[in-house]
This record gives structure tokens, C-alpha cells and sequence, in this order.
């Protein structure tokens, strides 16, 4: 197994280091060729959200990753990788949003794990 690590900003790092103490392999993505290579899964890490996708706009990231994404392939996110993933609606993050914008997009990430929360907190 082939981890990639959305290597572009933030804590990659960490995330490289726990996958080697598991025994399991991966892969730095950091411009659009890093996409050709074979992995079963992406981490997407904390970091500066906006940052990251921007970065990923600007590198041709964003709509490959997107589509793969789409596609079926494992994702996991922390902190502003997360936020990168809501339930509903892959990144949500737009630049151009105002910040009424940003206000919905986060009201809907709590409002997706709220959903998924909920069912084991009800009696």
C-alpha cells in the first residue's frame, strides 16, 4: 500500500513520519506529475487552508485530485485538510468568496458532522 501526502504547506511531515512507524509506504504530491504516480489513498494536511488551495489551483492540483476524489479514492483530512473536505461538497473552499460565503461553507461542515455525530449521542 501507497499513502500520497498532499506535500504543498502545512504538517505533511508529521503524516509521513506515522505512516513509516506503520510500516507503510508513501508518496510526496507537490506539483502535477506527482499524480502519475501509483497510491491507494491521499491525506490532505493541516495547514493554512486557503493556502493549500490556492497552491493547488495554481499547480493544476485542485481538478485532477477533485476528480480522483470523485472517483472513489480514500481521502483523510486534518485540521485545514478537512476543511478542504465537507461532507456534501468537495472543497469548498472558493478564493473569490466573500465572507458571507465562508460563513455558509462552514455552517455546512458543522452541520455534516453534526449529522454524523448526532445518531451516536441520541438516546
Amino acid at each position: 500500500m501507497q499513502i500520497a501526502v498532499l506535500a504543498l504547506q502545512g504538517a505533511f511531515i508529521e503524516h509521513e513520519q506515522m505512516l513509516e512507524r506503520l510500516g507503510v509506504s508513501s508518496v510526496e504530491i507537490r506539483q502535477k506529475r506527482d499524480l502519475e504516480r501509483p497510491y491507494d489513498g491521499l491525506i490532505i494536511p493541516g495547514g493554512e487552508s486557503t493556502v493549500q488551495g490556492k497552491l493547488m489551483r495554481e499547480l493544476g492540483l485542485f481538478e485532477p485530485i477533485k476528480k480522483q476524489i470523485e472517483q472513489g479514492l480514500p481521502v483523510f483530512g486534518t485540521c485545514a485538510g478537512l476543511l478542504l473536505l465537507p461532507c456534501a461538497e468537495l472543497f469548498f473552499f472558493k478564493l473569490n468568496k466573500e465572507l458571507f460565503g465562508f460563513f455558509c461553507a462552514v455552517k455546512h461542515i458543522v452541520d455534516c458532522l453534526l449529522r454524523c455525530v448526532h445518531p451516536v449521542f441520541s438516546d
